[in-house]
């Protein structure tokens, strides 16, 4: 038992786990948690105060393998916890305190004397924690930053933490503040041994943990193997820091208010002997408030960040904020240097983003705060390397990890997250939609394997995409079944693809994608003519065959729609009137097999099925107007009758045939109604799962409808789905053309959309692109000197890594480490819920790596005569899209800002 602030608890209630790995609560019984220490506040003012109250709030989160989040489940009393990862598997050891008059008080652990939670607050870009720590309230906000202006700082991923306090007797106290941060974030397996360093700039002091052999290109349960940590602070009088065993250090500050300034000499492992962590302290004097917030910056580097086929070669692909800052001294100074600006930034941004939200409801906008870190935290924004070496600021691409699929590995780029969370990324800046657009176009336009659909996704696992895919069906590496099942969903996300790049062209005004990759964007419209109403053999996102799927059958419209509105912005007229005269002749046979008793059904085939026919927002977002306002007005009806006799307080389920519910489909379909009660009605039934704390987990896409339990997506940038109310606010614009690019030819015939249309297109593409042959032979050059330099870096093994060195040496095609079982924590966190002084080394139980032999990329090599005709083709493609993306700032401004 341990004793907090006078209150026995129990210690599996402070570590809530059962046998599915979630704990059950009611929202209730935490906010009763909660209040039994809000000695300032009534439990009525404080529950009136705290509207949201999710099962995970987010600390730091700014890409898939930088992620903590606090868990306030039942039995828990914030702050007395550790922070974890996103999955809520693995503790990330983050120990925050404040020190009053010689008194230390928590605000973040599992060691010592917990201050006293008073509320939270969360918003896009920040989550503010206030407590009582003795004569202090002390107010804490971790903020992850969005910044929709600048892609350098967006692929930036750190975090600011802040400390801010003031006295609440009047009188004056000492104040002394203290954060330290254990190995565990460094690398998924607790026996592997780190090394760490310090450095002292003019602007900061930082520690720097990685493992001391870090493997590239491998995560352990979701951890990656080849992380750099940092925690650091700017300059400032009364700093401290010290490396070397937690309770040491703790038991120093605790004592003394400051820390040693010395650094451990001896490497060791995570949970080796006496836990090694890296802390930083700051003397704030005798004060009655802070004058300013006390500021840490901590984050996670990997470098490079995958690997990707791009078209001809496999490719290492680098953070983007390299393109300014090639080293981390500079980077991190100027970090913490610009904070006030970053905070005024976040703080604007915030109020932008929660004000346009409120004008639908007080619960849209808590959704939106939550689910815009959460969506962010799932990309990864990168760039590529120049002959000379240097980083490519005009090759920014952003690829999605499918975080919180069920699958023993995670994909990349997956379309239906894409297409979920695509109304986030248009409404905060088209460019990055865009950007997130072209690692699909450049791996779907170098296939010579006969496709003209789009795969699901472009590899698993996340971190590696070699080549593509034989088929639909088959996969270069190991994947699991999930994975394979998802290979067969061609057309539904043939679609997507379509219906993206015209949003964007649509609401960016910018072209560069269709002209860039018209012949390629024509073979995809043509695929769904023939396919979109006699599919066979296809699986819908919930199961279903989607040659009967109502939802498909529309999202295949839909995107025949949008082909036609690509091609008459290309300036392929002709092909425009064919794909929209298919598109209306098809939507009408859709009305007729897809209505029965005033509603849309789910299969064709079944008279009393229904759905969530959500790909109508597809309908709204690409004005194509196919769908017809009757039939919006029949559904919203009838989604209002089917929540008055719901049993489903988590929001409508999936269809007829399903007991889950999906927050991004439920969302999506909101943002079709026009009446503002039933619309309202749908937000809130996905409000009432975010503001559950029923089982652990960062909010959730697909859950139980009526009993809020996880089914998968935890933690998923699919919820950028949330989005889409804003995002059908945006201003269409007129789609310009690049001043250069492939012309459509006049006599092109366009009956039957296929073959030799398609081929008359590509000879007038290639034509128009031989005007530049030697620049085609540099760029010819430029890739053989990549593929010479993959082969130059690859070899046996890892070399020897050094403190703050970017890790070096990859191999071109490194082996995959695939975790078998989940390492568990239970004995980890047990320990901690020990006193200071009492935790042993406690051996890693996660099972040894699978080792699969990577497939050469060799072996997809063409012949020279199509390498040639790829360059020519690639050359035209990077002129077109760096015509696009020269001029980030001013290109594509987001929305109003």
């Amino acid at each position: 038992m341990i004793n907090l602030t006078g209150i026995l608890l129990d210690e599996a209630a402070l570590c809530c786990t059962c046998a599915d790995g979630f704990g059950r609560i009611t929202m209730g019984s935490f906010r009763q948690a909660a209040t039994i220490h809000a000695s300032s506040k009534e439990v009525a003012a404080l529950e009136q105060d705290q509207r949201l109250w999710p099962a995970a709030i987010p600390l730091a989160v700014r890409s898939p393998y930088f992620s903590s989040w606090m868990n306030p489940t039942i039995g828990t009393r914030p702050p007395f916890m550790w922070p974890s990862f996103w999955d809520g598997r693995r503790i990330l050891g983050w120990a925050n305190y404040v020190r009053v008059d010689g008194s230390t008080w928590l605000w973040l652990g599992m060691h010592g004397n917990a201050s006293t939670f008073e509320g939270v607050e969360i918003t896009p870009t920040r989550s503010i924690f206030t407590f009582q720590a003795g004569p202090m309230e002390v107010k804490v906000t971790y903020l992850s930053p969005v910044e929709p202006t600048d892609p350098v700082l967006q692929s930036f991923p750190f975090s600011y933490m802040t400390f801010e306090a003031s006295s609440t007797d009047g009188n004056t106290h000492a104040v002394e503040v203290y954060s330290d941060i254990s190995g565990e974030w460094a690398s998924g397996i607790n026996a592997n041994v780190i090394q760490w360093n310090l450095t002292t700039t003019t602007a900061s002091t930082y520690h720097t943990v990685l493992r001391s052999t870090p493997q590239p290109m491998t995560e352990t349960n979701n951890i990656a193997e080849d992380s750099q940590v940092y925690l650091g602070m700017a300059s400032r009088s009364g700093l401290t820091w010290q490396t070397g065993t937690d309770n040491t250090l703790r038991d120093s500050f605790a004592s003394t208010g400051k820390l040693a300034d010395t650094q451990d000499p001896t490497f060791r492992a995570i949970n080796g002997r006496d836990w090694p962590v890296f802390a930083i302290s700051a003397d704030l004097g005798t004060i009655t408030s802070t004058s300013s917030p006390v500021v840490w910056c901590i984050g996670l580097v990997r470098d490079p960040s995958i690997m990707a086929w791009n078209g001809a070669s496999n490719e290492d692909r680098h953070p983007y904020f390299k393109t300014r800052y090639q080293d981390m001294s500079s980077a991190i100074d100027a970090l913490l240097l610009d904070f006030p600006n970053a905070r005024d930034r976040a703080v604007a941004l915030d109020e932008k983003l929660t004000g346009e939200a409120r004008k639908v409801s007080d619960q849209y906008a808590d959704l939106v705060s939550l689910a815009t870190r959460q969506t962010l935290g799932g990309l990864e924004f990168t760039t590529s390397r120049m002959l000379d070496g240097s980083y490519d600021p005009s090759d920014l691409q952003i690829f999605m990890k499918d975080i919180g699929s069920n699958g023993q590995a995670s994909r990349m780029n997956p379309v239906e997250g894409i297409y979920a969370a695509f109304p986030a990324l248009l409404y905060l800046n088209s460019t990055w939609a865009s950007s997130i657009l072209l690692p699909h176009l450049k791996y779907h336009s170098g296939s010579q394997d006969g496709t003209s659909y789009v795969a699901p996704d472009l590899g698993v696992p996340y971190l590696l995409m070699l080549a593509h895919f034989p088929s639909a069906n088959q996969c270069l590496v190991k994947i699991s079944e999930e994975s394979k099942s998802q290979r067969l969903r061609t057309y539904p996300d043939t679609s997507s693809m379509l219906i993206m790049v015209y949003a964007h062209g649509l609401y960016s005004g910018n072209g560069s994608l269709i002209a860039g990759y018209y012949p390629l964007l024509k073979s995809w419209g043509d695929y769904l003519v023939d396919h979109t109403m006699n599919s066979t053999n296809q699986l819908t996102a919930d199961g279903g065959q989607a040659g009967t799927s109502v939802n498909l059958m529309l999202k295949g419209i839909i995107g025949i729609q949008a082909m036609s509105g690509i091609s008459q912005a290309f300036g392929d007229s002709p092909a425009s009137k064919t794909y929209n005269d298919r598109a209306n002749d098809f939507i009408a046979q859709w009305k007729g097999r897809a209505m029965n008793n005033g509603h849309l059904l789910s299969d064709t085939g079944n008279a009393q099925s229904w759905s969530l026919i959500y790909n109508t927002f597809a309908d709204k977002l690409t004005r194509s107007n196919l769908v017809g306002q009757d039939i919006y007005d029949s559904q919203a009806a009838f989604y209002q009758q089917l929540a008055g006799n719901s049993t489903n307080p988590f929001g409508l389920p999936l269809s007829s045939s399903s007991s889950d519910a999906r927050s991004d489909w439920i969302i999506l379909t909101a943002s079709t109604i026009d009446d503002a009660s039933i619309r309202d009605t749908l937000v809130s039934m996905v409000h009432a799962r975010a503001n559950y704390n029923g089982t652990l987990g960062a909010f959730p896409t697909t859950y139980n409808a009526p009993s809020g339990n996880v089914t998968r997506g935890v933690a998923s940038p699919a919820q950028g789905a949330a989005y889409s109310l804003l995002s059908l606010q945006l201003q269409s614009q007129t789609i310009a053309m690049p001043a250069t690019r492939p012309v459509a030819p006049a006599n092109r015939s366009t009956g039957g959309l296929s073959g030799g249309a398609i081929a008359g297109v590509v000879v007038s593409a290639v034509a128009a692109a031989a005007v530049s042959l030697v620049l085609a032979f540099f760029l010819w050059r430029r890739i053989r000197n990549r593929s010479a330099r993959s082969e130059s870096e690859g070899g046996e093994g890892v070399p020897a890594i050094t403190p703050f060195a970017q890790v070096g040496g990859y191999l071109t095609a490194p082996q995959l480490e695939i975790a078998a079982t989940a390492p568990s924590n239970t004995s980890s966190k047990r320990q901690r819920h020990e006193q200071w002084g009492q935790r042993s080394p406690t051996p890693s139980s996660s099972a040894p790596p699978i080792s699969t032999e990577p497939t050469s990329a060799s072996a997809y090599s063409s012949s020279t005569n199509n390498q040639l005709r790829d360059v020519v083709e690639d050359l035209r493609r990077e002129v077109e899209l760096m015509r696009g993306h020269t001029n980030y700032a001013y290109a594509e401004p987001p929305p109003e800002y």
